[in-house]
């Protein structure tokens, strides 16, 4: 039984749609068969976290559920996403509840926004274009995410408002695999609006696992915090609780990419100006 979407069991879901659909046309089973014709619709029509039976298990019941139980148990009952136990990256008590913020601090050392687009040649259907706005105060790196599926001129509107609300110090863009006509979009564009774009190509050359495992110091020492009530914050926590099991990794992709700016910010603080726009980081 199916109780909630997630970005882990979409094509699962479809599938046991579409498979229970012919198993009962096949049998003859009338009234079965329109009522899994309109499980099947449903399934295909829901967006990512939205209860699939809520008459039973509602949103609100689910997340008590999540909340109070290991990933592994939430996964391998409500996500028909089983993984054995140990398999994740990093254990449970890394994502405890004091690892959310509400506000954002009205001090920082750098703020930073990273973008992985996932337009590249390898990216897989459904992958999401993931935006993480990360900020250095007083020793804590606070993080937030916007994570959706965009083509790429939405991808571009985006990117030029976050960085207009956000004012980020650096803007860095994944550019690998023909994504650089990416940050060139970005570029006119925000000379359009008259929006400068302080942008960082990245040129990722080291295996995607290995960057992302980079991000274990900060979870270890409990130094990354997350915004709460937002939604694409919480998808991002869900693939770091996942990884590298997850069916996606475009948020922790995008969070070790932004760390590793604010890091090189903050190390280049009093060097001479650059020029952004050229540097290449591995």
């Amino acid at each position: 039984m199916l109780a909630t979407s997630s970005p882990n069991s979409d094509e699962f879901a479809y599938a046991v749609g579409r498979v229970d659909v012919d198993h009962l046309h096949l049998a003859g089973q009338p009234l079965l068969f329109q009522q899994a014709v309109h499980h099947h619709q449903r399934v295909a029509r829901h967006q990512p976290g939205q209860a699939f039976w809520p008459e039973v298990f509602t949103k609100e019941r689910l997340e008590q559920v999540k909340s109070s139980h290991t990933n592994y148990y939430w996964s391998s009952l409500y996500q028909q996403n089983p993984q054995a136990e140990g398999s994740a990256e990093w254990p449970d008590d890394f994502f405890g509840p004091d690892i959310w913020f509400n506000e954002w601090p009205e001090r920082w050392d750098c703020k930073i926004v990273a973008l992985d687009p996932s337009k590249g040649v390898e990216s897989k259907f459904g992958d999401y274009s993931a935006f993480v706005l990360l900020m250095v105060s007083e020793g804590l790196v606070y993080v937030e995410a916007d994570m959706a599926i965009r083509n790429t001129t939405i991808i571009t509107e985006t990117a030029v408002e976050i960085q207009h609300q956000f004012e980020a110090d650096w803007f860095g863009v994944e550019v690998n695999q023909f994504q650089q006509l990416l940050a060139s979009d970005l570029r006119r564009r925000g000379e359009e609006r008259l929006i400068y774009m302080p942008l960082y190509p990245i040129n990722n050359s080291v295996n995607k696992v290995v960057r992302i495992r980079r991000l274990t110091p900060l979870l270890s020492q409990s130094k990354l915090r997350f915004k709460g009530g937002s939604p694409g914050t919480r998808l991002l926590v869900e693939q770091l609780r996942d990884f590298p099991n997850g069916a996606h990794d475009d948020g922790p992709d995008a969070l070790e990419m932004a760390t590793r700016l604010a890091s090189r910010l903050i190390a280049k603080r009093y060097d001479p100006p650059i020029e952004v726009e050229h540097i290449y980081l591995d």
